[in-house]
């Protein structure tokens, strides 16, 4: 008898023994960050600090000015023009737009945008008529394409293509 309460007294020993190993080993499993619970976490914005010279180390560092006005050459970069400017161009719209017969009698007025592209050597192309009523787009076309040869735009000193997207208006009187 004192034999069976020796072995069973050793058995929940052992028990015992084995069930705080169990749960010290979950609990550095745990800790570890397996079967752990990931908390969602927000990610917070900090704008950059702005400093004064006197707190950059210039040894370091490249000096680089950043807030210094960017300059461009006047050769730089410059659009296409109708030959006179912006006054020869509207005094040549005047003159040359003609409303439809069609929209007159039906008393129809409005406004046409027209997009284009004046080509490295200042002739017109890729006219088209974007907005607007179809009875007028013809006409507002057909001005543009017979406006001639225009300064080309300069990019750098040498000519380049260049878009533009014009508003024909016409108004009954």
């Amino acid at each position: 008898m004192q034999k069976q309460n020796t072995r069973q007294t050793f058995n929940y020993l052992l028990y015992a023994i084995l069930f705080a190993i169990g749960s010290l080993a979950l609990y550095f499993n745990q800790s570890k960050g397996e079967n752990k619970v990931v908390e969602e976490k927000k990610l917070i914005y900090t704008p950059p600090k702005i400093v004064d010279d006197s707190e950059i180390n210039k040894g370091d560092y490249e000096e680089v000015h950043i807030n210094a006005p960017l300059e461009i050459p006047d050769e730089y970069s410059r659009p296409a023009q109708f030959p006179g400017g912006q006054e020869a161009w509207r005094n040549y719209l005047q003159k040359a737009l003609q409303h439809p017969q069609q929209a007159l009698i039906n008393g129809i007025q409005g406004t046409v945008e027209v997009q284009f592209v004046v080509d490295n050597d200042g002739t017109i192309s890729e006219v088209k008529a974007i907005s607007g009523l179809q009875e007028l787009r013809a006409e507002a076309e057909r001005v543009i394409k017979n406006s001639g040869r225009w300064e080309p735009a300069q990019e750098r000193g040498t000519p380049a293509r260049y878009y533009l997207k014009q508003p024909v208006t016409f108004k009954l009187e």
